[in-house]
């Protein structure tokens, strides 16, 4: 649940993008420390339905008024759908822990969650909110964002968080400072040939027009506003 919640708490509103890698390292040594497919599968799916019970959290507000008391299953129904995806994470993890060398396993795990992060993206009944990637556009990863992309990010993200945990599990903090050597040095690779260095700030006006309204107000005409 912690694991789950923290990785949520990560998006705005809160938007405690520091919470992210540890979210997933509290989700990685789970996976890390119960190698059966089952129980992996299981604590997998209580994160996911955790995370995406309070991201979802706004639909509430679009449509759950129709529905009276009724109105959590649009939370929670769609919560609990777009859990699996956490499930074949936790699935894929718990391969790369057991068949990939120990120094490789975390960076396999955590590309089995942005796998899993792309297949429940994608398709007619993709769902592309919540990417763990989407936490990092202020922080200093987000020059890989150029490169790699949002799933990228999400590997980077996971992968982070897999070497934590694999530092408290093996005791050992070698491999998590080979990874942070390697990251820091595609951090500063990246800035350093990222294209929006070399170009000032645009100029162009854009709008935006929030989703998250209950769907009494949205055709009102009086509570239209002009931009």
């Amino acid at each position: 649940m912690i694991a789950g919640a923290a990785l949520a708490l990560a998006f705005p509103k809160v938007g405690a993008t520091w919470l992210a890698p540890f979210g997933a390292a509290a989700i990685f040594w789970l996976w890390q420390s119960h190698a059966s497919y089952r129980r992996a599968a299981a604590l997998g799916f209580l994160a996911g339905f955790i995370f995406f019970a309070i991201s979802f959290s706004w639909f509430g507000t679009t449509v759950g008024a129709y529905l009276g008391d009724f109105a959590s299953a649009v939370i929670v129904l769609p919560a609990a759908l777009e859990a699996l995806a956490f499930v074949a994470a936790a699935l894929l993890a718990v391969a790369a822990y057991r068949f990939a060398p120990p120094a490789l396993a975390p960076l396999a795990a955590a590309a089995g969650f942005a796998i899993a992060e792309w297949g429940r993206s994608v398709g007619v009944m993709g769902a592309p909110f919540g990417q763990i990637g989407y936490t990092q556009v202020d922080t200093p990863l987000r020059s890989l964002g150029a490169y790699i992309g949002s799933y990228g990010l999400t590997w980077v993200v996971c992968a982070l968080g897999a070497y934590l945990a694999d530092a408290f599990i093996a005791r050992t903090v070698k491999r998590l400072l080979v990874f942070l050597g390697v990251l820091v040095v595609g951090l500063a690779a990246a800035w350093w040939f990222w294209p929006a260095r070399n170009y000032p700030a645009p100029t162009v006006r854009v709008a935006a027009i929030q989703g998250n309204i209950a769907q009494s107000l949205k055709w009102t005409p009086i509570r239209w506003t002009v931009i």
